[in-house]
This record gives C-alpha cells, structure tokens and sequence, in this order.
C-alpha cells in the first residue's frame, strides 16, 4: 500500500522526483511525524496502561488479570 512509511518517498524517487538521499530523508521525517502522532493518540487514552517490555513476567500477569476482568464483566451483564 502507498500508505506505508516511505513508499510514497520510494516511488517519487523512482520517478526522477528527487535523489536516493533525499528519499531517505523525507523517509526518515515521514516516520518521526508518524511516531509523534502515535504518541498523541496514545496519551490520550486515559486507561492506558504502560508495560515494561523487559519485565514480560509482570506484562503477562497484568494482560491476563485485564482479561479475567473484562471476561467477568461480559458474564455479568
């Protein structure tokens, strides 16, 4: 899809729209303005809950009790 990151950039390139390099660097800028708004939406989610990927033990107990919860909720319901 075009819509990817740096496809767009790629393609322009082999056009003959710009060079190799500059391909890069709007490639490169692409994705920081991606990134940043991730980042956005991410913090406005008000229960969000931040995992710390190199404690996958702790990651893993709190998706499972999130599960456990929402599974309990629907079967009240």
């Amino acid at each position: 899809s075009m819509r990817c990151v740096g496809y767009r950039q790629l393609w322009q390139h082999l056009e003959g729209a710009f060079d190799l390099e500059e391909a890069v660097h709007r490639g490169v800028i692409a994705t920081r303005q991606l990134a940043k708004r991730q980042w956005t939406w991410l913090r406005r989610r008000a229960q969000a809950q931040w995992l710390d990927p190199e404690q996958p033990e702790t990651a893993q107990s709190v998706i499972f009790a999130r599960l456990i919860r929402e599974e309990n909720s629907a079967n009240t319901s």
